[in-house]
């Protein structure tokens, strides 16, 4: 196996939150994004209150803000979530999914009040529908804006919690990659399927929320899955959305129900479903998020790429304090040769034995959040399987123990 290593470079822009930094012309990427002023956090550091998933923007629907018309070429929705957090919330925990894409194009999401950065959040080809996970801050009168870049696209945002300045949430604890679920060794999920995914074996009894990398494969229809705490009413919210025969990946966090398990529900068709654990919230317990102007920390498109079978080492010593943990972070593929996975995992560790991050079928761009571990020098190794791809990687929050965490940079 060939490991090479990078260091990184910067990027500031001007929104927190867990971006992907895909932008440019319809569903392409830029050599670079435009340096803008950052926002610091407050050094106490942020808890998480997971909420029951809620839909809180549908274009379709006709009585939403957008009279049930698709968002069109730099169309602009703002989704306002005074109702559903309190003002102490500094970051919502989003599902940001974009249908019925007319063109390749690019969403972005950020604070109402802040000028729009040059990043992206879900980056979709046309006729597609598809989703990612999150992270972003929280603007004027509790709200926020979606923008669409190119041609018509519905969108749907689904809240799945918010950070809080307050004491009253609960601290990330990270779990070593390993997988808890693949109904590939059995039976596939079916029509209107529900299975439970039991986490009481890793997580105390004070858990209030998971985060997992969640994949659909070898759908058979077209369909989505849907995630939500066990033994609740399934909610109206998407985590998930796939394609006949497609691989697609989410990051998912999602409240803990009933004996600390969480249901997946598929829609149409049949489909193996596979989910990573990467964490938990816990009230008792855990690192505080600490959120950071946007970095861009890894661009391989001056390069090569990264090969078949490469691995490569990026290491963010000097960028964050030496109390930082965990790193949130938006990673992105592009120029793909062939159909491919990648996989993360902290500098030091073993690389995980079955647990792929990001999917790619050749010539997709698409991406997909992480919260990954930092391991030795406070860096990561990033894995390619097969052919050449572009990797960007977008560094956008860490977490660290309160008592000894740095100020934000």
């Amino acid at each position: 196996m060939k490991t090479r290593s990078f260091r990184v470079r910067l990027l500031v822009c001007v929104v927190i939150g867990m971006f992907g930094s895909l932008t440019g012309t319809g569903n392409a990427l830029p050599d670079h994004a435009h340096p803008r002023q950052g926002v610091a956090a407050e050094s106490a550091g942020a808890r998480f209150v997971p909420l029951e998933p809620i839909r809180v923007l549908d274009s379709r629907d006709a009585t939403s803000v957008t009279g049930g018309a698709p968002l069109g070429p730099s169309g602009v929705a703002k989704v306002s979530l005074a109702r559903y957090v309190p003002t102490s919330a500094v970051a919502a925990v989003l599902n940001v999914t974009g249908a019925e894409a007319t063109e390749n194009t690019y969403l972005v999401a950020y604070p109402d009040g802040a000028e729009r950065p040059s990043v992206s959040t879900l980056n979709l080809s046309r006729g597609h529908t598809r989703a990612n996970g999150a992270t972003v801050a929280i603007g004027v009168d509790s709200a926020l804006k979606v923008y669409n870049n190119t041609g018509k696209v519905h969108v749907i945002v689904d809240l799945a919690g918010y950070y809080t300045s307050d004491s009253v949430g609960s601290g990330l604890t990270r779990l070593s990659t390993g997988r808890v679920l693949d109904t590939r060794s059995g039976a596939p999920v079916g029509p209107g399927g529900v299975i439970t995914v039991d986490f009481s074996a890793m997580v105390p009894e004070t858990a209030t929320a998971v985060t997992f990398n969640l994949a659909g494969v070898s759908a058979t229809k077209q369909t989505h899955v849907i995630a939500w705490p066990n033994g609740r009413s399934r909610p109206n919210v998407s985590h998930l959305y796939l394609l006949n025969g497609e691989a697609t990946p989410n990051q998912v966090t999602v409240a803990l129900g009933r004996d600390r398990k969480v249901a997946l529900y598929n829609h149409s068709g049949s489909v193996h479903l596979i989910v990573d654990p990467t964490g938990f919230y816990a009230s008792d317990r855990g690192l505080s998020f600490y959120p950071v102007t946007p970095r861009r920390i890894l661009d391989t498109r001056p390069g090569r790429g990264i090969g078949e079978a490469e691995t490569h080492s990026v290491s963010l010593a000097g960028i964050l304090p030496a109390s930082a943990a965990s790193m949130v972070c938006n990673v992105a593929g592009t120029n793909t040769t062939t159909s491919t996975y990648v996989m993360i995992w902290p500098t030091g560790s073993p690389k995980p034995k079955a647990a792929s991050h990001l999917n790619l079928v050749a010539g997709q761009t698409a991406a997909n959040m992480a919260v990954a571990g930092l391991g030795a020098e406070q860096s990561i190794q990033i894995y390619n399987n097969a052919g050449y791809v572009d990797i960007i990687v977008d560094l956008s929050g860490y977490f660290a123990d309160p008592g000894v965490a740095s100020k934000t940079l």
